[in-house]
């Protein structure tokens, strides 16, 4: 059986009601904007009844101004309500904050005799690979559960901590920027403790930062005096860089149709004279660099005219 009591009126006796067989009183009068309020109803109420009896009642807002109590707000008042031993609570008013569902579960795993181990529960991190000289901006996504709130998070680079910050919830989303890599593998982890100085490590992740990527374009075609007729077939090949590529060829300034994802192409239908060929290639991490010009020559087939001249005829001389 639990009851809401109340000092204000002068019908709850909390020194007779201590005597009953009423399970759990809820006092409201904890429920203070003040913490300077709150404390002084807690006291008075473990001054009267027994700390096993006693429920508290936490508001969510100050009744005052209408604003939300504060992460620091909450954790002072459960702070003393722990400090007493006490194991109830009631809480007024729904929707919760996101703060409170952590706050009040750390009260709960307490009550009930224990800390759930703190462990991670997932763990993303992307993009992870880059091009040289390319910023390197990492989406994080940490979500941990067990240990008691508010969580330090530390974010190490190659096994050194750049960044860290505190938050009470469990999940931890940031764009990490990390300027521009050297290339190579480079290692990423995050290190995760709670209130009571348990720490716990993430896995490493690895992010490769490619080099720059090198291109060659070549032919195995003859490209002199070609005449108009006469197809060619160029290549293109690239060292480096994040594949895969994409291939954007131009003759003249004029994008090919047939511009795809090969690195293979065969021209036909020159112009008569040179023709420069270039090729705009952009790997998977958004770097791009274009070939130098690529010159075709083509010549126009000279039209060779025979003239035969038509046989005259001549006459026999008869014989008499």
């Amino acid at each position: 059986l639990s009851v809401d009591i109340a000092s204000w009126n002068t019908f709850w006796n909390y020194a007779a009601l201590a005597n009953t067989s009423v399970d759990t009183f809820y006092d409201m009068d904890t429920y203070a904007a003040s913490y300077a309020d709150f404390e002084s109803a807690l006291i008075y109420a473990n001054s009267t009844l027994p700390c096993s009896k006693i429920g508290v009642a936490l508001i969510t807002q100050n009744v005052n101004t209408g604003s939300p109590l504060s992460y620091e707000e909450v954790e002072e008042r459960f702070t003393l309500v722990e400090s007493y031993g006490i194991r109830r609570i009631a809480i007024w008013d729904m929707p919760l904050p996101a703060y409170w569902w952590n706050r009040t579960s750390s009260f709960l795993n307490i009550s009930l005799g224990g800390i759930p181990p703190l462990q991670v529960q997932s763990y993303t991190l992307s993009p992870t690979e880059f091009d040289a000289n390319q910023p390197a901006n990492l989406n994080l996504n940490l979500t941990v559960k067990g240990g008691l709130p508010p969580y330090l998070y530390e974010l190490l680079l190659d096994g050194q901590m750049f960044f860290a910050t505190t938050a009470p919830e469990p999940n931890l989303t940031l764009t990490v920027p990390l300027g521009v890599l050297v290339v190579g593998n480079h290692t990423f982890s995050v290190i995760v403790t709670d209130q009571e100085d348990t720490t716990i490590l993430t896995l490493n992740k690895t992010i490769v930062v490619n080099p720059d990527p090198q291109i060659t374009l070549f032919t195995a075609n003859i490209t002199n005096n070609l005449t108009v007729d006469q197809s060619v077939l160029l290549q293109v090949r690239v060292i480096g860089g994040t594949p895969p590529y994409t291939y954007t060829w131009y003759v003249n300034g004029q994008k090919l149709p047939t511009s795809n994802t090969s690195s293979k192409i065969v021209i036909r239908n020159l112009d008569a004279g040179e023709n420069q060929v270039s090729v705009v290639i952009e790997d998977s991490a958004g770097y791009t660099i274009i070939t130098k010009l690529f010159t075709i020559d083509v010549v126009t087939p000279q039209t060779i005219i025979t003239y035969s001249p038509t046989p005259s005829l001549s006459r026999s001389p008869s014989s008499d």
